[in-house]
């Protein structure tokens, strides 16, 4: 084949690109919202809730660890049968004074996992409407720790009370 008056078969100076039309600046909008989406579905919420969430998914609690006055706790959120079981032990304290000591008493003694790496006694084995060990706790609680540790490890649990119900707000936000 003969040499073209380029010198290489006729290709020197082709450009394929610039065969293809110049992108317009909607397409480029478009192509930046699909990247935004793309983003979006990778993470469909707010960062600080993945682990919170994974908690909550595959433990069905979170759990929180805190130091009060050189003690380690660790703490997790209710099940729906343990808040109800909070209501039986305050009720001897209803329409009295107690009733607020009564109650934050009781969800720090089922809140709490562990001090110090030790559980919070409980009976081996219940043969009633299983609040036993409730009841056991509350009163190991209320008898030994005093109102001041009852309310910081409380409003830690508020804390994470309030984390959980953040985590499922954002759960319903991502979901549409």
């Amino acid at each position: 084949m003969p040499d073209s008056p380029e010198g290489d078969g006729g290709f020197e100076g082709y450009d394929p690109e610039a065969l293809l039309p110049e992108p317009d600046d909607s397409e480029l909008d478009a192509a930046e919202a699909t990247d935004e989406v793309d983003d979006a579905i990778e993470q469909p919420f707010d960062e600080r809730y993945v682990e919170p969430f994974k908690g909550l998914i595959y433990l069905g609690a979170l759990t929180k660890e805190f130091e009060w006055l050189g003690h380690r706790f660790v703490i997790r959120t209710l099940t729906t049968s343990e808040l109800l079981i909070v209501g039986q032990i305050v009720k001897e304290y209803a329409e009295t004074i107690s009733q607020g000591r009564a109650y934050a008493s009781a969800m720090v003694a089922l809140a709490t996992v562990s001090v110090d790496g030790e559980d919070l006694p409980s009976p081996v084995m219940t043969h009633d409407n299983g609040a036993a060990w409730a009841h056991q706790r509350f009163q190991y609680v209320t008898a030994r720790w005093f109102p001041y540790t009852i309310d910081r490890v409380y409003s830690e649990y508020l804390e994470l009370d309030a984390k959980a119900s953040d985590v499922i707000e954002a759960m319903g936000k991502a979901s549409g």
